[in-house]
């Protein structure tokens, strides 16, 4: 699961009931976050971060959903 958000929103979702396990990516990263290895993305995504396989599902979300929707048509244009 990724989260779509900014540090700062991705804390208030957190106080507020985001997801248990959602992985923090900027939107920005998710084309090359994507591209990592798995050791890569865990050592860059922090501990227990999972980079999924493209034939798991992946959710992604923000508060408004215009940036999950661009990272949605990454990972797709990357056949996730």
């Amino acid at each position: 699961m990724l989260e779509k958000t900014f540090l700062n929103e991705f804390a208030f979702q957190i106080q507020d009931g985001a997801i248990p396990g959602a992985v923090n990516v900027p939107l920005g990263e998710v084309d090359r976050a994507f591209g990592l290895s798995e050791e890569a993305f865990s050592r860059e995504f922090g501990p227990g971060s999972r980079l999924p396989s493209p034939d798991e599902p992946v959710v992604v979300f923000c508060k408004a959903g215009v940036r999950a929707a661009k990272a949605r048509d990454v990972l797709k244009a990357r056949h996730w």
